[in-house]
């Protein structure tokens, strides 16, 4: 039996319906907050293109996989794990988000060797009040 994986911050049902239609699953399990296994697809026709349009994200599998069964998850985090660029988002409490982002944009164009990026964004945000990160926590940290 094969399984299709769903998940994402606001999963709607009429969504998952459509997935399902699209996948020709059989069935549709919920697995946690916003997360579904659509079990035995028939297809994978369609279904990114729907996922992509509804910021939903997919994969397809052999059989059903827990965290729990990996060694090891590497990834980079914001912008990929996470909606966000953290650093960004605190300088933005700070008042000086363009001073920061000029920063890491410089270090995206290879102008800048990563670690001196963040030396220098670092340095913007010396003496930051650790109230400003769980306010980035709680307001715009998003996966």
């Amino acid at each position: 039996m094969n399984y299709l994986a769903i998940q994402g911050r606001d999963v709607e049902t009429p969504d998952l319906k459509e997935i399902a239609r699209l996948s020709g699953a059989a069935r549709i399990e919920g697995i946690g907050d916003n997360a579904f296994h659509l079990h035995d697809y028939k297809t994978q026709n369609g279904v990114a293109e729907f996922c992509a349009k509804t910021k939903l994200d997919f994969a397809f599998m052999s059989a059903p996989r827990k965290l729990s069964g990996f060694g090891l998850v590497a990834m980079d985090m914001d912008s990929t794990l996470i909606t966000i660029e953290c650093i960004d988002e605190i300088a933005d409490l700070q008042g000086i988000k363009p001073q920061v982002a000029a920063i890491t944009a410089s270090a995206m164009r290879g102008e800048i060797e990563y670690h001196e990026s963040l030396s220098r964004r670092l340095a913007l945000l010396a003496g930051l009040d650790e109230t400003v990160l769980k306010r980035v926590y709680d307001e715009r940290l998003r996966l």
